[in-house]
């Protein structure tokens, strides 16, 4: 008789994981830790992108402050150029016109109105033309209203010396003798 082994065929454990299911999850730990690598690229490059529009805008609004400086700079000199260049108008029409004084707050509210309707002057001569153009309209309109001058009275009883009427030197003056008679 034979003998009998009654132990069962042996069934074969595995050892572990075969080569190939290594090679497997060799390759996915690699996609793994460059597909991280890449994601942390990417916002490092987003980073990058970020500071350089960020310090682009700085540098043009710099940009624009300075022009805007440069520029209010600009206009303050034109104005302090255009105010010299009247007062010294000012200062030389006031030796010859006594009447200047009386002239002057309707010449500035003439120049007002011009630089209102067509804008400040681009140089000291055109600041000086439109003074003059007001000054020279505001005497015309105080000639006007400057009272004719008294006639002589010839007309003088026998014996008497004739009144003598003086003519007014300045727009004060004859309006006060107009308002006088």
């Amino acid at each position: 008789m034979g003998h009998r082994d009654d132990a069962a065929p042996a069934v074969e454990e595995p050892a572990g994981p075969s080569a190939e299911e290594l090679e497997l999850e060799r390759r996915q730990e690699e996609a793994r830790i460059e597909a991280e690598a890449i994601r942390q690229q990417e916002a490092e490059l987003a980073e990058a992108r970020a500071k350089v529009a960020l310090t682009a805008r700085r540098d043009e609004v710099q940009a624009e402050k300075t022009e805007e400086a440069r520029a209010a700079e600009t206009a303050r000199n034109a104005a302090t150029a255009a105010a010299t260049a009247v007062n010294a108008w000012e200062t030389q029409t006031r030796k010859t016109d006594p009447d200047f004084a009386e002239k002057a707050e309707m010449v500035e509210t003439t120049v007002r109105a011009e630089v209102a309707m067509k804008g400040p002057p681009k140089s000291p001569e055109e600041a000086v033309a439109i003074v003059q153009a007001a000054y020279e309209k505001v005497t015309k309109t105080f000639q006007r209203l400057k009272p004719p001058p008294k006639a002589k009275d010839t007309t003088t009883p026998a014996g008497t010396s004739a009144p003598t009427v003086t003519q007014p030197a300045t727009l004060r003056e004859a309006l006060n003798a107009s308002l006088a008679a």
